[in-house]
């Protein structure tokens, strides 16, 4: 049963790399995800499970509906983009295909979030939870390297710096 506050799902796009898939809401919440296959434990699982069952959202701090919303063309990559005071948000991901078998088990999701013409407050919520418990991972951080486990299970976010962007003293989360 869907949470309440929950988009409906024809607000989701879709993100995959032929062995799973992710549901991004028009906030740039990932409310859904298995891992490492369509059938696998859920990592982020909010559209069924409320927030407590795992989200990872990267988008405007205030709710904003998204000015332009689709998968760049010739591509599987979504591209959201907010309005700001005196600018632009705009998230770009995808799930790496890797269909040669080198990767395997491991599942690759890319998710870019940058400011155009000015500035802008952003959130990133990074909030994993694992299997149908929703269990909490241990969480192990460095400089640019979050790093997250439980019962073998490991999700991990690596931050990189904007580019130009000055001195980065290792402080944002």
């Amino acid at each position: 049963m869907a949470n309440a506050e929950s988009p409906a799902l024809a607000d989701y796009g879709l993100l995959g790399d032929t062995r799973t898939a992710a549901l991004v809401s028009a906030d740039g919440g990932i409310d859904w995800l298995c891992a490492p296959i369509f059938d696998g434990e859920p990592v982020f699982g909010a559209l069924l499970g409320g927030p407590e069952a795992g989200t990872f959202r990267m988008g405007p701090t205030r709710p904003a509906k998204p000015l332009l919303r689709r998968y760049r063309p010739h591509t599987a990559m979504l591209e959201t983009v907010w309005a700001t005071d005196g600018g632009t948000l705009k998230l770009t991901e995808a799930m790496v295909a890797e269909v040669s078998g080198r990767l395997l088990p491991t599942t690759l999701l890319v998710r870019r979030l940058e400011a155009g013409g000015a500035p802008a407050e952003a959130a990133v919520v990074f909030d994993p939870r694992f299997g149908e418990r929703h269990l909490r991972p241990r969480v192990r951080q460095d400089r640019h390297l979050v790093r997250m486990g439980c019962a073998g299970d490991v999700a991990r976010l690596q931050r990189r710096p904007a580019r130009g962007a000055g001195h980065d003293d290792g402080s944002h989360r």
